[in-house]
């Protein structure tokens, strides 16, 4: 990218890489952009030593019309807060977007956005989950003191020693404490931060030159827009300012993801609900009175001493084959085994996500925890597909190829489109592919845990007796007349 590096030199941040961001294509680097806590600072070079970029070339300036035009933005993190060029504490604003753009383009020219002016939020604290997270530690240390005196205390009158020479011998742990505690409240004003926000603006500079002091209000172009040609040298700039706000800690992220349509349509709601409820109304009363004549007139056969069903027709004919296995039973229960552990997968992730397990402030967490409970849900796929197949063919020989059909079908799909897409992504040159280490690491697990825990849950499975049928099987199946043309479930399909 065309843009200054740091003096230092570009680095990741590996603390906080994981599988979820390494898929997802998220790495963190460091920036050249330097803050220190409420200090603040105005025309900040951020191209140190040399003091600007450049001279673009034609490479450069190709690159950056190209990024432009696809609308490219620019994500900072600064403590694990995205950086955003809305106002956090406007809360009329349905959403909040992170980043701020690249560049503009106007008249056919192409500008780009060199120079930022951050605005970081902070609350006051005076340490107190710092004092909290030491008096762990040194409740814990003290601890170990007190029962190291005890002890000694313990050794000393087995010696001998009278109570009142130990007594005099020193203090209790609980002295100790409150001496500690009263040397470690000094009273230092300490800050959170709790919100980042930047107004970047376009402000072409001379190179060599003094930076001057200027406001990104959007109102005067003095000096005019930093313009991207051929031989340019861009200078980037920032400033650095400090507000005071009222967030807490716990709730800074309540800005980033508010969402918008905040309405409930409770009218749309109970119209869908009445509906559904009318209709299933009107199809249990249809059902109920059939099946009640239908008993009424068994009964009437049972007490003349006649059985004859010849006369009978509809869904009645059909008993004797309602539980017959289907043509392709293994597929069957490799698709509802496969269905089993993505619902599961679903529920749990969905259930762990409204505990407040899965906290936005952790990159990745939600997609590698997604991964981990696929790949330990697979005895579940193994084992409710190996029942099925169980149930259907009435034994539970050849559930090995049944196990290892669910153990390869929906993974070996995703890894399929996976690969093909890292390949296109990686042709691009783009830091976004996931490199041939984490990716050989996600095949190693497949086959070394996901596809055993398939067969450990099917090896399961057979251990459960085989359900019987409530009614019997014909053992020739009824002839089904093929269905008209407008009934063709490719038709419907498109039809729907």
């Amino acid at each position: 990218m065309p843009f200054c590096k740091p003096p230092e030199g570009v680095h990741r941040a590996g603390n906080a890489a994981n599988l979820g961001t390494v898929i997802m294509g998220v790495r963190l680097e460091n920036s050249q952009y330097n803050f220190t806590i409420m200090t603040q600072e105005k025309g900040k070079d951020a191209c140190k030593p040399q003091g600007y970029y450049g001279p673009l070339s034609k490479d450069d300036v190709k690159k950056f019309k190209k990024l432009i035009d696809n609308k490219y933005r620019i994500n900072l993190v600064l403590d694990n807060l995205p950086v955003t060029a809305q106002d956090l504490l406007d809360q009329d604003q349905e959403f909040v977007r992170p980043g701020f753009d690249l560049g503009y383009e106007e008249d056919g020219k192409y500008y780009v956005k060199n120079h930022l002016q951050f605005n970081i939020l902070v609350h006051p604290t005076h340490g107190e989950y710092m004092r909290a997270r030491q008096g762990y530690k040194d409740a814990a240390v003290l601890e170990n003191i007190d029962a190291r005196r005890l002890m000694s205390r313990r050794q000393l009158l087995d010696a001998g020693m009278p109570a009142e020479q130990l007594a005099a011998t020193g203090s209790t742990g609980r002295n100790l404490q409150e001496g500690a505690a009263a040397g470690t409240a000094d009273g230092t004003q300490m800050y959170m931060i709790v919100g980042f926000e930047v107004s970047p603006c376009s402000l072409k500079r001379t190179a060599g030159k003094p930076i001057e002091n200027i406001v990104c209000d959007g109102v005067d172009r003095v000096p005019p827009p930093q313009e991207i040609k051929e031989g340019e040298k861009i200078m980037y700039t920032y400033d650095v300012y400090w507000q005071i706000s009222d967030i807490k800690w716990a709730s800074r992220w309540d800005s980033y993801l508010r969402m918008p349509g905040g309405k409930v349509h409770w009218f749309s709601i109970m119209n869908s609900m009445l509906i559904v409820l009318v209709m299933a109304t009107l199809v249990a009363m249809i059902l109920i009175r059939t099946v009640r004549r239908d008993l009424a007139k068994y009964e009437q056969l049972v007490v003349d001493g006649s059985v004859d069903m010849k006369d009978e027709s509809g869904w009645k004919l059909l008993t004797g084959d309602a539980f017959r296995s289907p043509t392709h039973s293994k597929a069957l229960a490799v698709h509802v085994g496969s269905g089993v552990q993505t619902l599961l997968v679903s529920l749990v992730t969905l259930l762990l996500a409204t505990l407040g397990f899965l906290s936005p402030a952790s990159r990745g967490a939600l997609l590698t925890t997604t991964i981990i409970l696929f790949v330990l849900l697979s005895f579940v796929a193994g084992g409710s597909a190996v029942a099925l197949w169980g149930v259907m063919e009435r034994s539970y020989e050849g559930w090995i190829g049944v196990a290892m059909h669910v153990s390869c079908f929906l993974p070996g799909i995703v890894m399929l489109i996976f690969t093909v897409l890292n390949i296109a992504i990686k042709h691009t040159g783009s830091l976004g592919a996931v490199p041939a280490g984490i990716y050989f690491t996600i095949v190693a697990i497949w086959f070394l845990v996901s596809v055993p825990l398939t067969f450990v849950g099917g090896y399961m499975a057979t251990k459960l007796p085989i359900l019987d049928y409530p009614v019997k099987t014909n053992q020739i199946p009824r002839q089904i007349p093929p269905a008209p043309i407008v009934a063709h479930p490719v038709l419907l399909f498109f039809s729907a």
